[in-house]
């Protein structure tokens, strides 16, 4: 239902979370604040553009977010996106979009900030996003929500997406990492996988991701042996030490892969 809306948003998304990750706040600025005037300039439905004005919403908290100051600003700002979001009245169009924004900041709360969201209310939101307009920022962050939660049903849903559905960017790695995520909750992960997932980890928030999220919970279950740890710290050092580059595309720019 929304997915010519999403079409629209690419030509702004795209660059935008390129420079996210090159680090470049000036240059998401930038594709924020295009999307913004250009906006004023489309004939679109009022519930059209409410469900557009919904994205550029969480598209300016995710840049706040990514370069705030301190892991305890951004807790700040997870904390208080949920309240503003939560206050909102939306027609079919915008609730949709609402809906998937909501859940992927919410399971993005729950996993990086220990801000819960229990079961029910991701089973609300996600009932809400029909099967073609659940995009792979969702699912993402739906899979860290799993994760977190021990919830294998939504785990399996979230590798079924991305093993079906070619993304923008990084594809090998995103089915990777849901791979290895599910395998540790259904003890059933292999070292080849974890080292597979350390040679495809193209960038160093995703190596910070894994210390956080994944690293603890490997630790706990004696998961991870001095070896593969070893693997994993020589992966950090070498993106550590690189300059910020956007991740592999794994579709020519400009494309947008239709959901199932």
């Amino acid at each position: 239902m929304i997915q010519h809306l999403d079409n629209w948003l690419a030509q702004f998304r795209t660059p935008f979370w390129e420079a996210i990750y090159l680090d470049n706040h000036t240059q998401c600025q930038a594709s924020l604040d295009q999307a913004q005037r250009a906006l004023g300039n489309m004939d679109f439905s009022d519930d059209e553009l409410d469900a557009l004005r919904a994205y550029v919403h969480f598209m300016r908290y995710q840049l706040k977010h990514y370069f705030a100051p301190s892991a305890a600003d951004r807790a700040d700002l997870a904390r208080g996106e949920i309240v503003s979001v939560s206050l909102a009245q939306h027609g079919p169009l915008a609730g949709i979009m609402q809906a998937r924004c909501s859940l992927t900041q919410r399971c993005w709360a729950h996993a990086m900030h220990n801000i819960g969201i229990p079961r029910g209310h991701v089973d609300n939101f996600y009932r809400q996003v029909p099967e073609e307009d659940r995009d792979h920022q969702m699912m993402n962050y739906l899979s860290f929500w799993a994760f977190a939660a021990e919830d294998i049903e939504y785990m399996e849903q979230s590798y079924r997406y991305f093993l079906m559905v070619p993304v923008e960017f990084m594809v090998d790695f995103s089915r990777q990492r849901v791979k290895v995520m599910q395998a540790i909750l259904k003890d059933e992960l292999e070292r080849v996988d974890l080292l597979r997932l350390f040679e495809l980890m193209p960038h160093r928030m995703h190596a910070a991701w894994f210390e956080k999220l994944v690293l603890p919970v490997l630790r706990e279950r004696n998961l991870i042996a001095e070896s593969t740890m070893t693997a994993f710290e020589q992966r950090r050092m070498i993106l550590q030490s690189s300059p910020p580059a956007v991740p592999p595309r794994t579709q020519p720019k400009g494309k947008i892969s239709l959901n199932f």
